[in-house]
């Protein structure tokens, strides 16, 4: 991430991937991880960029797998970008204030013009959709390993389907389907997150903020 943000292609990630089974896999580092990044936005993981992995995600984890690695990718669960196909068509499966209007949790792209809006995982319709995007992440790409990030900015109070069920009961109701979906055999790792709220459910967990290429980024 830190080497390429959001500029990843199939190239040049294909390019990491030969390099790390050549020379660190003797050493033990057996799982290829791609960042965020890889799909058409956030909230909508099953949909790859199609500009920058034109062979789609499919391909791509034979690929990293064919060289003996394991596969791993990134996600936000729990963020829905205004983009994306859930925000286009069923706003009804995100979290809301009392007069209906989803919440904005954050802004996010280079124009600082994407709003991004939290999943709510109580809703029956959300819930079946996280099994799709699960089944396809794991069952269809191959991968062992999923990062999940920004758990912590999508853990907000509001008005779900499910009514009295707070923030982090509605995280551990996500993470749950998380887990049950893709089963016992595929490593979760959470990335911001509150520190204790996934326990039992995930795998590990990073304690750390992100790395930087400078101090004034780092010290934030």
């Amino acid at each position: 991430w830190t080497a390429y943000y959001m500029s990843l292609t199939e190239g040049s990630m294909l390019t990491n991937a030969r390099w790390l089974a050549e020379h660190l896999k003797p050493l033990g580092y057996n799982y290829f991880h791609i960042d965020e990044g890889f799909s058409f936005t956030r909230g909508e993981y099953m949909t790859p960029n199609a500009t920058t992995f034109p062979h789609g995600m499919d391909y791509f984890g034979d690929q990293i797998r064919r060289l003996g690695l394991n596969f791993a990718v990134w996600i936000a669960p729990f963020e829905v970008s205004g983009r994306a196909w859930i925000y286009q068509n069923h706003r009804d499966w995100l979290v809301h204030t009392a007069d209906g209007k989803p919440i904005v949790i954050a802004v996010t792209g280079e124009d600082a013009g994407d709003r991004v809006y939290a999943l709510d995982t109580t809703h029956p319709d959300a819930q079946e959709y996280m099994r799709q995007t699960y089944r396809k992440l794991t069952r269809e790409w191959g991968a062992h390993y999923i990062k999940l990030d920004f758990m912590d900015t999508a853990a907000i109070e509001g008005y779900r389907y499910s009514p009295n069920t707070t923030a982090l009961q509605a995280q551990r109701i996500g993470l749950e389907i998380i887990r049950q979906t893709v089963g016992e055999d595929v490593l979760l790792d959470k990335d911001g997150s509150p520190m204790l709220n996934p326990v039992g459910l995930v795998d590990e967990g990073r304690t750390s903020t992100d790395t930087a290429h400078s101090f004034r980024a780092t010290r934030s």
